[in-house]
């Protein structure tokens, strides 16, 4: 649909203009069914557990760098943090972690900056653990010499398998994976690729040994080099772990901005992405994986404007590879999008066999930035929005209603209680919320919704740009089939 804004005094029934026209061509009507967690999200718990463990794989690749502890209940929280110092060399001893307790208050927000628990710039891997639920934590990556900033939530838990659809390793690229392994057990993984040179399987990366309570930092683009799309898949022979990837555009091509996030640790049979918009200065690849060993069919749909239908986009993709479709300024693909300024979209597999999806954007113009996006495989009713360092006033959140026959009311609130927005989202519908309206600076909004939606952020700052996820809460998540 064409992307509307919602002023600061939501009136309801404006949103009805956000319904959905699409081709169904006969396809099943979504609906919500059972609950369920898969390993490697980013899920924050409910205020009433009995506690709460993050994982920041990539907590700091620069001395700059800050992971951000919030703690969304109106109870004080305590806990520890464990910085890892992560190594490039596996015949380097990493050095010891270094420990720290800290408190937050009722809504309390704490930066921390892992290089000062080790007391040396050195990459750090960190661990928060709290005791009580309701604590969201979050990593600010910035690289000093582009100006460029990343951030997103940490992962609540370790899995056996990694996957990045998206990827590049061409000239003005760098590209790094942190394999972090926070439990005692000794892991082994092997990493594989596929580029648009074929399929690679590094010597380097086979049979890799991460031992217990270690990180290690691997430079992709030694091992696989100038490659202008590498899909990275990660399976653990043994052993759990948490696996960032890291890629740097550093300009010298057109394009710059710095994305550092998680992977999918298990394919899924839908991807949703709230957020995605088509200008002048902004290029935008969807990049799908098919990780299994049989073929998979899948459709691209986008949820447009009332007034505009536009066809859902067929492709197979052989087992162990990818394909990328790219929307954009006189992009063959673009075309079917001319016209459309703002739209969500979900990648769905047909034939049952379980992809990994990726939204890869590149804005080129007054407001340079990278930002990628692993599409949600779940929706859930309570979502966490925070925003860290970014411009409020230029920075917005989606939320996608992925029911065809329900509409869905949405309360957003602060920390503290106070409701700040009403939403009513149509049957397959969307709304475009300007964070400007309800924060002027760092801070965290919640929502509640009726029925599972699927919200994510964008964030802008001075000289860059950043979408993720928003966090669910682990009781609210639903599987939308």
């Amino acid at each position: 649909m064409n992307g509307f804004r919602l002023p600061a005094l939501l009136l309801v029934p404006a949103l009805l203009v956000g319904a959905v026209v699409y081709d169904e061509r006969e396809r099943p009507r979504p609906i919500a069914v059972t609950a369920v967690i898969e390993p490697g999200l980013a899920v924050a718990n409910r205020a009433s557990a009995a506690g709460t463990t993050w994982y920041c794989a990539a907590a700091s690749l620069q001395a700059d760098d800050t992971v951000s502890l919030v703690n969304l209940t109106q109870e004080p929280r305590t806990g520890l943090v464990t910085a890892y110092p992560v190594v490039a060399d596996s015949r380097l001893a990493p050095g010891a972690p270094a420990v720290e307790s800290i408190t937050l208050g009722p809504g309390e927000r704490r930066d921390v900056v892992p290089v000062n628990l080790v007391d040396r710039e050195v990459p750090v891997s960190l661990v928060a653990e709290f005791g009580g639920g309701g604590v969201l934590v979050e990593h600010q990556s910035i690289d000093p010499e582009l100006g460029a900033a990343d951030r997103r939530p940490c992962i609540t838990s370790g899995a056996d398998g990694w996957f990045f659809p998206a990827g590049a390793t061409a000239d003005d690229a760098e590209m790094t994976l942190v394999v972090f392994n926070p439990f005692p057990e000794t892991a082994v993984a092997d990493i594989t690729f596929f580029t648009d040179a074929g399929g690679r399987n590094p010597r380097a990366y086979e049979a890799l040994v991460i031992p217990g309570r270690s990180s290690r930092l691997l430079r992709v683009d030694e091992e696989v080099a100038d490659r202008v799309q590498a899909s990275t898949f990660l399976r653990a022979r043994s052993g759990r772990l948490v696996v960032e990837r890291a890629l740097l555009l550093d300009g010298t091509a057109g394009r710059q901005g710095l994305s550092v996030s998680a992977g999918a640790s298990r394919p899924s049979q839908v991807a949703y992405f709230p957020v995605a918009s088509a200008s002048a200065d902004r290029t935008t690849a969807i990049v799908v994986a098919n990780p299994s060993e049989e073929i998979a069919e899948i459709d691209i749909e986008f949820f447009v404007g009332p007034d505009r239908a536009v066809e859902p986009v067929e492709r197979r993709i052989r087992p162990g590879q990818s394909v990328q479709l790219t929307f954009g300024p006189d992009t063959e693909d673009g075309r079917i999008l001319e016209g459309v300024t703002d739209y969500s979209l979900i990648v769905r597999s047909q034939n049952g066999i379980p992809i990994v999806a990726e939204r890869f954007d590149v804005v080129v113009g007054a407001e340079d930035g990278l930002s990628s996006t692993i599409g949600s495989p779940l929706a859930a009713t309570v979502w966490a929005i925070d925003v860290g360092l970014a411009d409020p006033s230029r920075s917005t959140f989606s939320v996608l209603n992925p029911l065809a026959e329900t509409i869905v009311q949405a309360t957003v609130t602060r920390l503290d209680g106070t409701v700040v927005a009403e939403l009513e989202l149509p049957s397959s519908g969307r709304a475009v919320v300007d964070l400007g309206d309800y924060l002027n600076g760092p801070g965290t909004l919640l929502l509640d919704a009726s029925s599972p939606v699927v919200v994510e952020r964008e964030l802008v700052g001075f000289s860059s740009r950043s979408t993720a996820l928003a966090v669910p809460l682990a009781d609210t998540i639903a599987v939308v089939e």
